[in-house]
């Protein structure tokens, strides 16, 4: 609830009030005990973060983002640890904050190689190749789509696996309007 009246802040370009509710629901992701609730949580806060950073680019907003990847790091489960951080990713990609996307990409990458779950892994792989085409490196993000087609065809045929390439495909749209 925080994360969408923090959004609705934002609109009103009461960005300081939008920042203060974002900490609040950070605090508060600290208290939830079950995994999959503060995901949920963090992810939330990340989505309102991510509309606030287009117009609010300054040392609060950057801290703010610092404090959310701490928490983030304490999730367990690496295929959510890892969705959260892509999303941050892409925030520093579109806010042209470069060093600190590719920093967060590294970690990203790392901690993708290791899930056991194709289809997780495709997805992950597919969201690491949208940041790489917000980053402008479109040769990176043509190898991942490349490796998600590859991770996809290992899931057997589902609906799952009809949604990701789908996803895969968006994904190379957006390539093809970057060239």
């Amino acid at each position: 609830i925080l994360s969408s009246i923090s959004q609705s802040y934002a609109k009103l370009n009461q960005t300081d009030k939008a920042i203060k509710l974002i900490e609040e629901g950070l605090k508060n992701t600290k208290n939830l005990q079950i995994s999959t609730n503060k995901v949920l949580a963090l992810n939330s806060i990340t989505q309102a973060a991510a509309k606030i950073g287009k117009v609010y680019q300054t040392d609060n907003f950057t801290k703010l983002l610092e404090k959310i990847i701490t928490e983030v790091k304490q999730i367990q489960d690496l295929s959510n640890k890892t969705s959260v951080l892509t999303s941050i990713a892409n925030i520093y990609a579109k806010l042209n904050q470069v060093d600190k996307s590719m920093l967060l990409l590294k970690l990203i990458i790392k901690t993708t190689n290791q899930i056991q779950n194709s289809a997780n892994q495709a997805k992950l792989i597919n969201s690491i190749a949208r940041v790489y085409l917000n980053l402008n490196q479109t040769d990176k993000a043509i190898t991942l789509l490349e490796q998600a087609i590859k991770t996809t065809n290992k899931i057997q045929y589902s609906i799952n696996q009809v949604s990701i390439l789908n996803s895969i495909a968006e994904t190379s749209v957006k390539l093809n309007q970057v060239d």
